[in-house]
């Protein structure tokens, strides 16, 4: 489940055009390399998995929300490019979030996931090509982002329709349009508050290895650490010392052709088609199937219940009861006319019908 997990959203972050929805799916990826790690009993490489990815992920959704700001709450990647040049501090803060996160050596995401890798190949090598292809595939998604971010051509000097950049209308204090355009932006960096965090963040994604550092019995901090509390798993001990070089090479090979790959084709396009296919865009047509097979059938279920089960049963049911006391209180109301009379003659009539029965069966 964590690696079909993680090779699902991976494919689907690399076709997204919203930058937080890169970075959405992106998390979903690598919580299933977490759970790929837990389901082959390497808790502490899940753990320091889980730890590293807290480092750059914040970095990069920090990031993000740093350019969504300079942008005018613009988040979609196309409207973007060039932004290095203007917000440096942001760009180079993302650029180690990427490095990190796809896994480049020395970045603290090598390290942690390459332990994840190792562990999967010593229970089956079908998990590690699967953990493989998606480690690829993180460093080309987010590297993609990069690129379309912060390198290229400055797209966003272009008059914008005035916007919030989902398709609202938007208007803030000093915010002047012309012809329902706005004028051109001129994003820069944050202030200390936002920038201050960006670089404690990627200091962090860079020597976050230190808290698990593997091929010196000294370093594993966290596998001590963790010793008591969670079972010990000797996964990866398994492997010699060349063994582990040897993952550890494919692993930066992994991260590095996801890199060049990213280079190679958005370096200078900021609109590829074909690189997107729908199919992934369209998140496998997951939420399609959703919406379809079940919360439309739910809906109409829903419907069906309110109008007929509850309005006509249920309903039917108790308010019919209410009538029936209601017409037959009626009914009895009309005997009690609150005249003496009345019930003396219905008295009467009791015991006559009484001394009546009664001498019927004295004579029978």
């Amino acid at each position: 489940v964590g690696a079909a997990t993680a090779l699902l959203a991976a494919t689907i972050a690399t076709s997204q055009d919203d930058i937080k929805k890169v970075l959405a799916y992106s998390t979903v990826s690598q919580l299933g390399f977490m759970f790929m790690a837990v389901g082959v009993g390497a808790y502490v490489a899940a753990i320091f998995l889980m730890l590293t990815h807290a480092f750059y992920k914040a970095l990069l959704f920090l990031g993000a929300g740093s350019v969504i700001h300079a942008m005018d709450d613009e988040q979609q990647l196309r409207r973007y490019g060039g932004l290095l040049a203007v917000m440096p501090i942001t760009g180079g803060t993302f650029l180690v979030a990427w490095l990190a996160i796809g896994g480049v050596p020395p970045f603290s995401g090598f390290w942690s996931k390459s332990q994840v890798l190792e562990s999967a190949w010593h229970v089956t090598p079908a998990l590690w090509a699967i953990a493989a292809v998606t480690a690829v595939l993180t460093a080309y998604y987010i590297g993609r982002a990069y690129y379309l971010t912060f390198v290229g051509e400055q797209r966003w000097r272009e008059a914008r329709p005035a916007g919030d950049g989902h398709g609202g209308v938007s208007g803030g204090p000093g915010e002047q349009h012309e012809g329902g355009h706005r004028h051109p932006l001129h994003p820069h960096d944050p202030g200390l508050v936002m920038t201050i965090p960006l670089v404690v963040l990627a200091f962090a994604s860079f020597f976050g290895l230190f808290i698990n550092l593997p091929f010196n019995p000294t370093f594993p901090f966290l596998e001590r650490w963790l010793a008591p509390v969670v079972a010990h798993s000797s996964v990866v001990e398994h492997f010699s010392l060349v063994a582990k070089w040897a993952f550890g090479l494919a692993d930066a090979a992994f991260a590095l052709l996801g890199v060049v790959v990213a280079a190679t084709l958005w370096r200078r396009r900021s609109d590829a088609r074909n690189l997107e296919p729908r199919f992934f865009f369209m998140a496998w047509f997951l939420d399609w199937a959703l919406d379809h097979v079940v919360a439309r059938p739910g809906e109409a279920f829903a419907a069906f219940a309110s109008a007929v089960m509850e309005n006509k049963l249920i309903d039917g049911a108790v308010n019919g009861a209410a009538s029936v006391v209601g017409r037959g209180g009626s009914v009895l109301r009309r005997i009690q006319t609150g005249y003496v009379r009345t019930y003396a003659l219905g008295f009467l009539a009791g015991v006559v019908a009484l001394v009546a029965y009664l001498l019927t069966r004295v004579v029978g």
